[in-house]
């Protein structure tokens, strides 16, 4: 990695205006069955490598499950800061299918001992569930409400942001998450479209929602986003031990990556910033 794309790594994750002490990012148990092919609810071992060699699945809410289908690389995932668990105790697995149908655990979260703030399923509405009953209800309405994988490239344009959103915690009300957990990931369901759509237009944040609104391609957003290829209002960074002043239109390029996103073609501005691009967070 060389200097500038490692400065503005830092800058990019540290300069943002929300940024108050530790940084959580959680993802909504909506968004987890959205992008998980599978989701299994099991027992096993003590111990991560044991668990998934003796995995014991009760039920199956999403997908084919099949552990000998299960990548060894998925005992790592499995059992983060759970210092102690019985093998009563009930996990739920989700886990992303390949192309070879060979599963890989990407997260998992022990029932019987949730705790905040590191191991407990929030909804998207910004709650923190902690009844079973509640989490396999919303769990079996999702996956029959909308059963679609993660979207996939199509003719080579980038899938980022798309399928899901960012929200911070500011825009919710009520939320039982504290302010230090700044961001949920949920997913980009219509219901949230006015909200995005609004904020893009207000906020001077506004590059953080716009890059957002990939997920609702109408007329009047793509009208939107062409009317913002026009607005040159500058960031700056700075690169390198010299401290080089490097000059940055957030609100330009993130519009174009989107219309490019949504199909749309558009001539790259002059002023594009490969660098800021590939280390684009949020």
């Amino acid at each position: 990695m060389n200097t500038k794309t490692l400065f503005l790594l830092v800058l990019l994750v540290f300069s943002d205006s929300l940024c108050q002490g530790v940084i959580f990012h959680f993802q909504s148990l909506e968004w987890l069955v959205d992008k998980s092919q599978v989701v299994v609810l099991a027992t096993g071992a003590k111990n991560p490598k044991e668990f998934i060699e003796k995995i014991v699945p009760l039920k199956t809410f999403k997908g084919t499950f099949d552990k000998r289908a299960i990548l060894p690389d998925s005992a790592f995932a499995f059992g983060y800061g759970y210092h102690d668990w019985t093998e009563k105790d009930q996990f739920l697995l989700f886990f992303q299918e390949d192309e070879k149908h060979r599963l890989h655990l990407n997260e998992s979260t022990n029932l019987d001992r949730m705790n905040f703030p590191f191991h407990c399923l929030p909804s998207k509405n910004m709650f923190i569930l902690k009844s079973k009953n509640e989490i396999f209800s919303i769990i079996e309405t999702r996956a029959k409400r909308n059963p679609k994988q993660i979207p996939t490239p199509e003719n080579g344009r980038s899938t980022k942001n798309l399928g899901y959103l960012i929200l911070p915690i500011s825009a919710f009300k009520n939320a039982s998450i504290s302010e230090a957990t700044q961001y949920l990931f949920v997913p980009a369901d219509p219901e949230y479209k006015d909200r995005i759509f609004s904020e893009a237009m207000k906020s001077p944040r506004s590059a953080f929602w716009i890059r957002q609104l990939v997920n609702f391609p109408e007329k009047k957003v793509k009208m939107f986003l062409f009317k913002c290829l026009e607005d040159r209002s500058p960031w700056y960074y700075y690169v390198g031990m010299e401290r080089k002043r490097m000059k940055y239109f957030p609100i330009q390029q993130a519009a174009y990556s989107v219309l490019v996103q949504m199909g749309e073609k558009v001539e790259r501005p002059e002023s594009y910033d490969e660098a800021a691009e590939n280390f684009y967070r949020y």
